[in-house]
């Protein structure tokens, strides 16, 4: 490598609060925004392959099982599911999980179980979400009394 900067991603209106680079292929990356829109982008050629428009603003965003799935984290509470293979603009109906009673400020998928990821929220609570019945069940809150999401964007570690 030279140093040098291969391409600079545009595209996204307001800034941009999590990316993630997809771990089955490096030449692609996720990316979301306060401007309501999800970006898939193909490091390769410097350029955007898919825009999805969200509901509410995005927090967080990380790849599913797949590279085919994108999960992403909302204002509204909400974090939701994303089928890639869909053609642009049938990707508009989500799973929704509907789990937090404040703004979902992360998503992760746990280390050891891709079909499952865990949700923060400003609800001060943990969800773990399952996505082998293709719904995205909640099969378990986790919350103590101490327990408080400090940041608009704080992340679970696991």
């Amino acid at each position: 490598t030279t140093g040098r900067t291969r391409h600079t991603l545009t595209g996204h209106a307001e800034k941009v609060v999590s990316a993630k680079f997809c771990p089955w292929n490096y030449a692609r990356a996720v990316s979301c925004s306060h401007d309501r829109t999800i970006k898939v982008w193909d490091l390769e050629r410097g350029f955007c392959k898919a825009s999805i428009m969200c509901a509410s603003n995005c927090n967080s965003v990380t790849y599913g099982e797949s590279a085919a799935v994108v999960i992403s984290g909302h204002y509204d509470g909400a974090a939701r599911i994303w089928d890639l293979r869909q053609k642009p603009g049938a990707a508009c109906d989500p799973v929704e999980v509907r789990g937090h009673s404040q703004h979902v400020t992360a998503v992760t998928m746990m280390p050891t179980n891709r079909s499952q990821f865990i949700t923060s929220s400003r609800d001060n609570t943990l969800k773990l979400v399952d996505l082998r019945s293709g719904r995205g069940d909640v099969v378990r809150t986790l919350k103590a009394s101490g327990y408080r999401s400090g940041t608009q964007w704080a992340n679970p570690c696991v």
